[in-house]
């Protein structure tokens, strides 16, 4: 049975790069596993982020830490089911091409009637309060 592990593990490691990823990194785990009666097509693929706490001396087996929960998981995760966590917000406005905008301009001034134009931007002093009404988020501001 070792033999049969040993040739396992070198086919399984026949593809594998050596990753760029070590101790200290975040890193998306990939997992494949589905419940019963769950949809593929909403399936949440990477889980995650997981903090990088050790890796192997053939750099292929890392040890994980959840950063929000703190727990491990059991077992060694090979480096095909990794890829590494951008937490930039700058690397997404750029790769989607979106150019954030400040809004600079100062509050206009109500007109009597009450009636504002539906293109008024106003400046968020302070959120107050905030409910969840079916899948919609309500804030008082």
């Amino acid at each position: 049975m070792k033999d049969r592990a040993v040739r396992s593990k070198v086919f399984y490691d026949k593809d594998t790069k050596k990753p760029q990823i070590t101790a200290g990194f975040k890193v998306l785990l990939c997992n494949d596993a589905m419940k019963a009666g769950e949809s593929p097509k909403f399936h949440k693929k990477w889980t995650g982020p997981y903090l990088v706490v050790s890796r192997s001396d053939d750099g292929l087996l890392y040890r994980l830490r959840h950063c929000t929960s703190g727990k491990e998981p059991r077992a060694a995760v090979h480096a095909k089911r990794l890829k590494r966590y951008q937490d930039d917000r700058d690397t997404f406005f750029l790769r989607h091409n979106i150019k954030p905008c400040q809004i600079d301009h100062p509050v206009p001034a109500v007109p009597a009637d009450n009636a504002l134009p539906d293109d008024t931007w106003f400046p968020i002093e302070t959120l107050l309060s905030h409910k969840k009404v079916g899948k919609k988020v309500f804030y008082l501001v």
